[in-house]
This record gives C-alpha cells, sequence and structure tokens, in this order.
C-alpha cells in the first residue's frame, strides 16, 4: 500500500499533490487506465475535508482512505475473516490470521515496572479464568479500561485513540471467558489488574511478525 503523511502533503503545491497522487497509482496498478480528473480530486476533497476519516472507491479495485493524519492507497481488502485462537499459558501461540505471535508465562514474582499495555501486560492470574483466547472484535463487544471506572464499548476506545477503521476488525484482543483482559496495543483492562492481595502474575507480549 501506499501511505503519506497529511500534513506534509498539504504542504505541496496543488500541482505536486495531483502528481504525488497519480505516482501512488502507478505504484499500485502499474498505470493509470480508468483514472480520470474526477478521482483525482475526489481524493483532494477527501484530504481538505473536515472529517477525519473518510475513503474513496476509485477504479481497478483501489481504495483511497483518509485516517485522521494518516492517506492510504491500497486494494479493496476481501471481508475481514473472524479469528479465534485458543492460548497455551507458559508458551508461545502463533496467530496466522493476522501475522503475530502471543507468550505467556505466569510467575510468583510482581513486576518491578508495569507494563504500558502496548505490546506488554501483566494481569492476576488467580483471578482470570482458563482457557484465553485471541480474537478480533465482535458487535457489542466492550472492556473495562484500566484506571477507568466503569465500562468502555471496544468501537467507542478504537475511534477515541484514532485506530484506521481499515485496522480495527484486525486487532487481536485477549479474552478470558466473556471479559476482555487487553486490548493488544492499546489498553489493559481493569478487572484483572495486579493488586496488595496478587499471588501468581500472568505476563504475556505481543509480537507483530511484520515488523
Amino acid at each position: 500500500d501506499s501511505i503519506l503523511d497529511r500534513n506534509k502533503f498539504l504542504n505541496h503545491h496543488p500541482a505536486i499533490q495531483r502528481r504525488i497522487l497519480r505516482l501512488a497509482m502507478i505504484e499500485q496498478t502499474g498505470h493509470t487506465t480508468d483514472f480520470y480528473y474526477k478521482h483525482i480530486e475526489a481524493m483532494i476533497d477527501l484530504i481538505n475535508g473536515h472529517l477525519p476519516n473518510g475513503r474513496v472507491h476509485l477504479p481497478n479495485n483501489l481504495i483511497f482512505s483518509r485516517a485522521y493524519n494518516q492517506l492510504v492507497l491500497d486494494q479493496s481488502p476481501s471481508q475481514t475473516d473472524t479469528f479465534q485462537y485458543e492460548v497455551t499459558v507458559s508458551n508461545i501461540t502463533d496467530l496466522p490470521a493476522i501475522h503475530g505471535r502471543i507468550s505467556t508465562s505466569v510467575k510468583n514474582d510482581l513486576p518491578t515496572n508495569y507494563p504500558d499495555g502496548k505490546f506488554a501486560a501483566v494481569f492476576d492470574w488467580d483471578i482470570s479464568r482458563f482457557p484465553l483466547y485471541v480474537r478480533n472484535r465482535r458487535n457489542g463487544d466492550y472492556f473495562h479500561p484500566f484506571g477507568m471506572k466503569g465500562r468502555k464499548k471496544i468501537k467507542d476506545l478504537l475511534i477515541d485513540a484514532k485506530v484506521p477503521q481499515s485496522e480495527r476488525d484486525r486487532l487481536p484482543l485477549l479474552v478470558c471467558g466473556t471479559q476482555i483482559m487487553w486490548v493488544i496495543g492499546y489498553r489493559m483492562s481493569d478487572l484483572f489488574r495486579i493488586n496488595k492481595n496478587t499471588k501468581r502474575v500472568l505476563y504475556v507480549t505481543y509480537e507483530n511478525l511484520n515488523q
């Protein structure tokens, strides 16, 4: 895919902007057949518009999307398949649908430094329930963000975190029973937080194999 920074793009002269978009089309398809002035202008309108998110469907199965300050020209993806993997505790679990890997271990030692919940997380293992799963989001999903009272819809969390719409259905969630423990890459749940009574700690790390 072709990824552009919106702020940097807007610094260019309008003629250069249109040339950049044409070159991005050639990069994706090898030609500009079936692309016309109206398609370039539709992309320009999206870039200059007030809405932070949007997309333009283009010829040759291309989609141009804006997600806040990120501009992406890519092939139209097929519908994201539902995925779910059981996590083997004290082991490594591969997640082929998203080219990821999750590692877990249970220890009696409390962490000296608490992870920020991006790609490493810790939980009270005795509060947790086995088995654990990694899956993508479902309609109506919600969880209790670490350090917050009450619950929040996963959809709202991803919007607030400015996660591009094209990535939301592929975002992995660590799930314990019906409760989401960790929105991987973003937030841990408050329901499984370590406290003064914690005896055993579940350590979890996530690795994106595409990076």
